[in-house]
């Protein structure tokens, strides 16, 4: 695919610019499970092509691409109509913020596994690969795997080249509702039951990540949740970063308490109570105080 994909802006090489991942066909398997991407953007055209690229360019036979752009004003459409050809929907139009976005690709999606990326985030190479093959032997409803995050525009030169974020599960399920961060980037979904779920909280902007994971754990447990030692995806942190974190723990924290109660399991609702209500005074995912 990569020789007929438009040429890469220049000065940019290696994955997702110059390589491409050759995906391994088995003659044993008909048909791949449909991978359902949605990239939801607003003003990210200096990073989306690296985000479009590493998606198309995992070579995956059974891709459904969706991007949601909320009618950006900085080139971000004219870089997706270079790509128009391979992504499956798009449009950019004024919307209601990211989880507006992400739920209408969801609305549109038809596939089986499912997972959002953002506009200046990018795929490892061999992901599409192993998710499928993840899905088709465990039967998992969700995987997790790690992904790695690195701060502001030039990744080169970020400390120590970024850092991995793994993940894992704990011994019960009233301690992963509690202590468990969702890694989104690297989190895929059976689709139907982000559908059962209702999608995203539109009204949330920062943890809306966090919100469908807690749903699902109340409803579903955590016993087919598979875990892969693998990095799936590279998370750009952003220098501003850290001035929306009273607004993502203020979120955060409320999501707890309403949930379980919302899902009848009172007992769920007193332990998180407890836990939860002096407050959140540490972002567990960048590993800095407030």
């Amino acid at each position: 695919m990569i020789s007929e994909l438009p040429i890469p802006p220049e000065g940019n090489y290696g994955w997702p610019w110059t390589e491409e991942f050759t995906f391994p066909y088995k003659n044993e398997i008909k048909e791949y499970p449909r991978i359902t991407i949605v990239t939801p953007s607003f003003n990210q055209g200096k990073f989306i092509e690296q985000t479009i690229r590493s998606v198309l360019l995992q070579n995956y036979p059974n891709l459904e691409y969706i991007i949601i752009d909320g009618g950006s004003t900085d080139g971000t459409a004219e870089i997706i109509k270079k790509y128009d050809r391979w992504i499956s929907y798009w449009v950019s139009e004024k919307d209601n913020g990211q989880s507006d976005a992400i739920n209408k690709g969801i609305g549109k999606g038809t596939g089986e596994i499912f997972n959002w990326i953002n506009s200046d985030d990018y795929y490892s190479k061999d992901t599409f690969q192993k998710i499928s093959e993840t899905f088709t032997n465990s039967g998992a409803d969700v995987i997790i795997g790690n992904y790695r995050y690195f701060e502001d525009e030039n990744e080169s030169k970020s400390k120590d080249n970024g850092k991995t974020i793994d993940f894992r599960l704990r011994e019960t399920l009233e301690e992963t509702i509690a202590f468990v961060l969702l890694n989104q980037p690297s989190s895929f979904f059976k689709l139907n039951l982000i559908k059962e779920l209702g999608g995203l909280n539109s009204d949330l902007n920062f943890v809306m990540d966090q919100d469908i994971w807690k749903k699902y754990l109340f409803r579903y447990g955590q016993k087919n949740v598979s875990i892969v030692d693998f990095m799936f995806t590279h998370f750009r942190l952003h220098s501003d970063s850290k001035t929306f974190m009273n607004e993502f723990n203020s979120e955060y924290m409320n999501i707890y308490y309403s949930i379980a109660v919302q899902t009848d399991m009172p007992k769920h609702a007193e332990f998180l109570k407890n836990i939860y209500g002096n407050g959140f005074r540490k972002n567990y995912i960048f590993n800095f105080e407030l």
